[in-house]
């Protein structure tokens, strides 16, 4: 009996690493099932589309061209085919963003009801293309739905200006993830670094956007199905005028320059009757707005930064909620022992505790559960010296949190995810200094980093 126990033990130890090796996918597909055979693709293969759009297209051109890069042969009409399906929303129910993909020896065919699900199912079959090394991929298929509809990444743009090129190349990263929110600070607690036509009293004289670089950033995510939400300090608008005229053209021109569905207050001590006029604006202009959570105003999405009650109670009484709690989705706190603690506020984030992260944490009551829309990681760049820095904090953590907002809390696994990163970060990272060594993560040598330090 002890022997057959054994023996069925091997065996799922073997299937596991089996599964691994074939989908070495971040973010963890919710739902795979291995099938036989291999797609062979050593002579090249055909690059087409079932069913699409004008976006489609678009996808099609970005794959051909990874395809080219990888100097595998594009044969027109071969039987050996990656096609491309955009679903009818009415007469298939996978939800928006989600995506199949199925892996046969002949065929691979990614299909969804939105473009943004395909743009999602190339960016996993690219993976797989990228840690291959037999030119034959295994057979598989997945119907991957994302555990949320809000994946985020706030970069802090106005304690430490990031350049456009930058930001560009964040935006790549977050793609690659299948993040579909940049929630964008423009504005600090003084400071506004965002250049208006209708008022320029309010720009920071230096660092700052221009009406070009934003739409450069709107354009660039937007090919990429990423919103762009601005942050801003509307509270210093209180100051500029109270018959609300200008304040009516400041934010008519914000809302053309940020077409997407939120407008972020921020931290901003607005009043009352002044948050209802930018309210009235801002619904003028089928806008949404996201607070901050010690901001509760009515018909606004909270952004949690705090693992507080309240959050819970306000999801419950039926208000959005983005997850954002600062011990799991602060970037900038230390992630190695060794790193600098840059204010006494901060904790300790290694790359461990950032994948624990849980978004609904022990929210049992499913009602209240769905009012979490998802959840952000952020960047504040208060302390943040300078753009190797930047990007010596992010990864891979952001990584770590782009599969807590994709993936099922029960699908996931860090020693499987730890696997996945090391096979696939250089396809995230690939700059030396922004390599993030993992051995940094080793349970025994933190322990030994602990007892010198209290020595």
């Amino acid at each position: 009996m002890k022997k057959h126990k054994l023996f069925t033990l091997i065996l799922l130890l073997v299937f596991v690493g089996t599964l691994q090796a074939k989908t070495d996918i971040i973010p963890k597909p919710n739902e795979i099932k291995i099938t036989d055979g291999k797609f062979n693709y050593a002579k090249g293969f055909d690059v087409k589309i079932i069913r699409g759009d004008y976006a489609t297209q678009e996808i099609h051109k970005a794959f051909s061209a990874f395809v080219q890069s990888k100097k595998i042969p594009i044969i027109r009409f071969s039987k050996t085919a990656i096609s491309f399906n955009l679903l009818k929303t009415d007469t298939d129910s996978l939800p928006a963003d989600a995506y199949n993909l199925s892996i046969t020896p002949t065929t691979i065919e990614i299909s969804s009801t939105s473009n943004a699900g395909l743009f999602y199912g190339m960016q996993s079959l690219i993976q797989l293309f990228n840690v291959d090394t037999t030119q034959a991929l295994s057979c598989f298929e997945t119907t991957d739905v994302p555990a949320f509809s809000y994946r985020g990444f706030q970069l802090d743009a106005a304690h430490r200006f990031i350049s456009v090129e930058h930001i560009k190349h964040l935006i790549d990263v977050m793609a690659k993830l299948k993040l579909n929110n940049f929630h964008w600070q423009l504005a600090d607690e003084k400071s506004w670094h965002l250049a208006l036509a209708s008022d320029n009293s309010l720009t920071s004289k230096e660092n700052f956007y221009t009406k070009d670089d934003i739409a450069t950033v709107v354009q660039y995510a937007q090919k990429k199905f990423i919103q762009v939400i601005p942050e801003l300090n509307f509270a210093l608008l209180a100051n500029q005028d109270s018959a609300s005229v200008a304040t009516d053209k400041i934010v008519n021109e914000i809302c053309s320059l940020f077409p997407g569905k939120y407008i972020h207050l921020g931290n901003n001590s607005i009043n009352a009757d002044f948050y209802q006029k930018i309210q009235a604006f801002l619904k003028s202009n089928n806008k949404e707005i996201i607070v901050r959570d010690q901001a509760q105003f009515a018909n606004s999405t909270l952004q949690v930064y705090s693992n507080s009650k309240g959050s819970t109670s306000a999801a419950a009484s039926g208000k959005d909620i983005i997850m954002s709690p600062s011990n799991y989705c602060s970037l900038d706190y230390q992630q190695d022992w060794d790193d600098e603690k840059y204010a006494f506020y901060m904790s300790y984030l290694p790359l461990d505790k950032a994948y624990s992260f849980n978004p609904t944490s022990k929210i049992k009551d499913k009602a209240t559960a769905q009012h979490i829309i998802g959840a952000e990681a952020c960047m504040p760049t208060m302390y943040i010296k300078d753009s190797t820095t930047l990007e010596y904090m992010l990864f891979p953590r952001l990584i770590a949190l782009s599969e807590c907002m994709w993936t099922n809390k029960h699908q996931k696994n860090y020693r499987d995810f730890q696997a996945r990163l090391s096979s696939q970060k250089n396809y995230f990272y690939t700059e030396k200094e922004f390599i993030y060594d993992l051995v940094h993560i080793n349970p025994k040598k933190m322990k030994n980093k602990q007892k010198k330090k209290k020595k």
